[in-house]
C-alpha cells in the first residue's frame, strides 16, 4: 500500500472512530433530553443523527451528495489517457455493468492492481455498432473508427446490429 492510499485510510477511519466516540457520547447526554420534552429531544436528535451521517457518508464515498458507483472497466491501453485526463468516453457492449448517471466510479484496467482514475459518469448512450464514427473511436482512444473495428471484432460479435454503449465521463482524480 502506498503512502497516499495508507493516509487516505488512515483519515477515513479516524472519522469513523470519533463519530462512534461522538454517538456513544450522544447516549450519555440523551438522558438529559427527556427533561426538556418530546420536541426538543427530537429536533435536537435529530439534526445530531444526521449530522453523523452526513460525516458517515463523506467519509465513505468522499463526497456528501454524490453516489458511489463501484467500478467501470476501460482497455490496458486506455491507462495513460485517463493519468493524463485526456479521455472522456468509453465504448462498451450492451451487457456492461455501467454506474448510473452522476456516479463516481472507479476506473479499473484489467492487470493493474488498483483503479486507474476516478471518475464521474456525466452521460449514456446507446447506438448501434454500425453506427460508432472516426469521433467517437478517437475520443475513446482508438486511432480511427477502422481501429476500433478491427479491435472490437476481436473480441466481440461481428453483428452491424450490436448495441453499444457510450459512457462519457469525467475524470476527477487520477491516480
Amino acid at each position: 500500500m502506498d503512502r497516499d492510499a495508507f493516509r487516505r485510510a488512515s483519515v477515513r477511519y479516524g472519522v469513523l472512530f470519533l463519530t462512534s466516540v461522538l454517538l456513544v457520547a450522544g447516549f450519555w447526554f440523551h438522558g438529559t433530553f427527556y427533561a426538556l420534552g418530546l420536541g426538543p429531544l427530537l429536533l435536537v436528535g435529530g439534526f445530531a443523527t444526521f449530522t453523523i451521517l452526513l460525516v458517515l457518508r463523506i467519509t465513505w464515498t468522499g463526497g456528501a451528495w454524490r453516489r458511489s458507483g463501484g467500478d467501470l472497466a476501460f482497455r490496458p491501453e486506455q491507462g495513460e489517457r485517463l493519468k493524463a485526463r485526456a479521455a472522456s468516453l468509453n465504448i462498451l457492449p450492451m451487457g456492461a455493468r455501467v454506474p448510473a448517471v452522476g456516479a463516481v466510479a472507479n476506473a479499473v484496467v484489467p492487470g493493474s492492481d488498483r483503479p486507474a482514475a476516478r471518475v464521474v459518469v456525466e452521460d449514456v448512450q446507446r447506438s448501434l455498432y454500425a453506427d460508432v464514427g472516426e469521433a467517437e473511436a478517437r475520443a475513446a482512444g482508438y486511432d480511427s473508427a477502422e481501429d476500433f473495428r478491427r479491435r472490437w471484432e476481436a473480441e466481440h460479435a461481428r453483428d452491424p446490429r450490436e448495441i453499444v454503449l457510450f459512457v462519457h465521463f469525467r475524470v476527477e482524480d487520477s491516480r
